[in-house]
């Protein structure tokens, strides 16, 4: 069974709307979205009205999502939402960035270049410096977030020639199969504090052992299993939410 992101809020504040691209909305997802909290990119909305931009899943519409006015972008699925906007909600109340893509579309698109791109207009404390180790630490844990949490590969497969040549026949299979390429990853960023900011990477997979996996130590000669402490190495602080479907960066 699908496991659904925590509803818990991360911040008190006002709700934002939730913008819809012209005709990327079916009658039938409109409904499911709630009907009237879904508006049209073209609505007049008053100014510091707190927006997420949603549709289709493209390099510009994300783009677009990404910079002001809006807070984010989330695609939208064959059920629309999934039920899964609650935190989407909650992140941009918050005043954060977010990006809620189903699997298949975040595993095809150059989100790693969008999200990192996005950041410094946003976040004032994000300076080069920061970007280049943000993008280390963010493409190893959507790597890790997509491949072993909502496709559900495990690492053993890249220790061993044979895994290996295996594996991109694995990945478009789970990709095409609803039970796994309809899953969400969301990638949430917002300021700790004025010098610092938190990026969280979640996905709908089974989770993992977070101690287990805290105490192995990273070794550069090893074939899988070196994302954590390449994240470790990189980041300000590192924790883990959701039974291990949830990863926390600080920079």
């Amino acid at each position: 069974m699908r496991k659904a992101f925590s509803t818990g809020q991360l911040a008190a504040g006002a709700s934002p709307v939730l913008v819809a691209i012209e005709d990327d909305l079916s009658p039938r997802q409109r409904e499911r979205c709630g009907g009237s909290c879904v508006l049209p990119l073209s609505a007049a909305l008053p100014d510091g009205t707190r927006r997420v931009l949603m549709g289709k899943a493209t390099l510009p519409a994300i783009r677009m999502g990404l910079a002001a006015p809006f807070e984010g972008f989330v695609e939208v699925g064959p059920d629309c939402l999934s039920g899964e906007h609650c935190r989407c909600l909650s992140v941009s109340r918050a005043g954060g960035m977010l990006l809620s893509l189903l699997t298949a579309s975040a595993y095809r698109l150059d989100i790693l270049t969008l999200f990192c791109e996005a950041l410094p207009a946003r976040f004032p404390p994000v300076t080069k410096e920061k970007v280049s180790a943000i993008e280390t630490c963010l493409g190893e844990a959507i790597s890790n977030a997509i491949i072993h949490g909502n496709l559900a590969i495990g690492s053993e497969m890249r220790a061993t020639r044979e895994g290996l040549l295996r594996m991109g026949a694995v990945i478009e299979d789970r990709l095409a199969d609803p039970r796994f390429g309809q899953r969400r990853l969301e990638i949430q960023a917002s300021a700790s504090s004025v010098d610092s900011i938190r990026i969280a990477v979640s996905d709908q997979g089974g989770g993992y052992n977070v101690e287990a996996v805290r105490a192995k130590v990273a070794d550069i000669d090893a074939k899988c299993g070196r994302g954590l402490g390449i994240i470790r190495d990189n980041a300000c602080s590192v924790s883990c939410m959701d039974g291990g479907r949830t990863l926390v960066l600080g920079f």
